[in-house]
């Protein structure tokens, strides 16, 4: 007779904190986030489609992952995780900042890819050609 016992041991769940943004938008304005009007202070989660209306731009600060900035008139999709941050532009213009040791890809809808450098704070910029020009972009516009 073989007797087979089998051990399954449960490891400890890592704690996994949800990473949320903070908006701030220029004059406190509002702009739009998942069809919702919002203004600064808004919490962002990710997956949100975010969208600025003529002359207002935002800054969406993502903690110790770095933060995204829009100018006016933008329409950008944002994801994150602890890892790193995705900024989709459909149109307009963003800058996309990540802090040392997290990844940053940004991508437009006219094909354009940029990422990050992981080993340094660094940014990576982009426009549409339809972008509103000589608008600053982020809240402080």
């Amino acid at each position: 007779m073989l007797l087979l016992i089998t051990c399954v041991y449960a490891l400890p769940a890592r704690a996994v904190k949800e990473v949320t943004g903070k908006l701030t938008t220029s004059n406190n304005k509002a702009i739009t986030v998942n069809d919702q009007k919002v203004k600064s202070g808004a919490e962002i989660s990710s997956g949100s489609d975010i969208r600025s209306p003529e002359k207002v731009g935002a800054t969406i600060d993502l903690k110790e992952l770095g933060r995204v900035e829009i100018g006016p008139s933008t329409d950008i999709r944002l994801g994150f995780d602890a890892s790193g941050i995705i900024v989709h532009l459909r149109t307009g213009h963003v800058v996309l900042t990540t802090n040392k040791g997290f990844t940053g890809a940004l991508s437009t809808s006219e094909g354009n890819r940029m990422r990050t450098d992981s080993t340094k704070v660094s940014s990576v910029e982009a426009k549409t050609k339809d972008a509103v020009a000589s608008q600053p972009v982020g809240a402080g516009s």
